[in-house]
């Protein structure tokens, strides 16, 4: 979920007000609120930390790529009115002119300790997801934060298109986290009159808040707040020293890169960086696998800092439906291959079984040297069958599975010319001597 925060400059008249006439009370409150939002990062960052090492530790992060499902969304929320506002408003008796009125500021005070008291209430759930204090309940929107756009992954169309457009999209119900449909709020397009402070980028997979990038929106407009010198924090430890070459809304346009946060190019197999939705348009094989469950597709860096994106998507698509929609071809080898590998070492068993037998039957000493060789060839082609059958599946890569492939038939020929080579080493072996066995049993009769 992605926020973008906005304070009413009338809103700092509310505070001045209210340190006027409450200094000590209003200092205690912000005072609470910075202790509890320090306590919130310190512990946030632990828990992280911590699960996602017991996690490694325990083998369930399958890479370092967070993948893109239904379910994913990047929201961006603007801060409009501040709870002060609304509340001092409320209680106006009348007049437009109400911060004029200094009879009622003790209201202002009252209203300005509620608002700190929302935005308590916020925090705490931010903390209930890192695991700390229980939350409560249902997402607090509207004491802080103000949804303005939505993408959710998989969903048709261009997210950047729709950033770029005008007017509201989908703003005619709850911009919630479980809809299944972008979002756009015509508040894009006053920009300039919302007097934005700060916008948070938030990244929501299946329902669960995961990370949150926010930025120092003072004095910026629609597109450059989403840049590295406006950044206040991020999930990434290296985000604010490594370099980028990307790191815009726009992003890479040759790619349809969009909400991009890149860290260096180096070809399809050495692209670097930490976030990116994928608008339609793909050239890399990592792109066009990701892409094939539909558009604006988006992928973070689940490590501490950048990432790898080849790698990442590659060690992360490792169940079967992924692997199977990422192309045809991709999909008809995983299945073909393993097969063929099988009906391979059913044969060369089938082999091993007849010479061993006829070895056997004809009592030729070298029955003994005939079972070794079998043994060793049914061990050896086991081996090959288990490694490329696990590289097909994990690494799914065409070029490394045709490779492969080659290297195995080349195996298997390989075998069975030596398999053959010894049975008719046997069967030549075996008529020697039948020949001299009759050859002996004529001079003595």
């Amino acid at each position: 979920m992605g926020v973008l925060c906005i304070i009413k400059k009338s809103n700092f008249k509310v505070i001045y007000m209210c340190i006027k006439w409450r200094a000590a009370g209003l200092l205690l409150a912000a005072g609470l609120l910075l202790a509890v939002d320090e306590l919130i990062s310190v512990t946030a960052v632990a828990y992280h930390s911590q699960r996602q090492a017991i996690q490694q530790s325990d083998g369930t992060i399958s890479g370092n790529m967070a993948r893109a499902i239904v379910g994913i969304v990047v929201l961006f929320c603007v801060w409009g009115r501040h709870p002060a506002e609304a509340a001092w408003s409320e209680w106006k008796p009348a007049g437009n002119d109400y911060y004029n009125d200094h009879d009622d500021s003790h209201l202002t005070c009252k209203a300005q300790v509620q608002a700190l008291k929302a935005q308590v209430a916020s925090l705490q759930y931010q903390l209930s997801l890192a695991g700390g204090l229980p939350g409560p309940g249902p997402y607090p929107g509207g004491c802080t934060w103000k949804m303005v756009f939505k993408i959710v992954a998989g969903v048709p169309g261009s997210s950047y298109a729709l950033w770029r457009s005008r007017g509201g999209y989908n703003d005619q119900v709850h911009p919630s986290l479980t809809g299944h449909s972008h979002y756009r709020s015509p508040d894009l397009d006053r920009w300039s009159s919302l007097h934005v402070t700060k916008v948070k980028v938030s990244l929501v997979t299946q329902h669960q808040h995961t990370r949150d990038i926010i930025f120092n929106a003072h004095g910026s407009n629609r597109d450059n707040w989403f840049s590295k010198d406006r950044l206040i924090s991020s999930p990434w430890t290296d985000l604010k020293t490594a370099p980028a070459n990307f790191f815009s809304i726009q992003g890479d346009d040759r790619h349809g890169r969009r909400f991009f946060i890149n860290r260096s190019y180096g070809g399809c197999a050495h692209d670097w960086g930490w976030l990116i939705v994928l608008d339609p348009g793909a050239e890399c094989p990592w792109e066009k696998r990701v892409k094939s469950r539909g558009n604006n597709q988006i992928l973070f860096s689940r490590k501490a800092n950048s990432v790898q994106f080849e790698q990442g998507i590659s060690k992360h698509l490792v169940s079967t439906h992924v692997v199977s929609s990422s192309s045809s071809l991709s999909s008809s080898v995983v299945v073909v291959v393993p097969l063929l590998l099988l009906l391979l070492l059913l044969l060369l068993l089938v082999v091993v079984v007849v010479v061993v037998v006829v070895a056997v039957v004809v009592e030729v000493v070298e029955v003994a040297v005939v079972v070794v060789v079998a043994v060793v060839i049914v061990v050896v082609v086991t081996v090959v069958v288990v490694v490329v059958t696990v590289v097909v599946i994990l690494v799914e890569v065409v070029v490394v599975v045709v490779v492969v492939i080659v290297v195995v038939v080349v195996v298997v020929v390989v075998v069975l010319v030596v398999v053959v080579v010894v049975v008719v080493l046997v069967v030549v072996v075996v008529v020697v001597v039948v020949v001299v066995v009759i050859v002996v049993v004529n001079e003595i009769t």
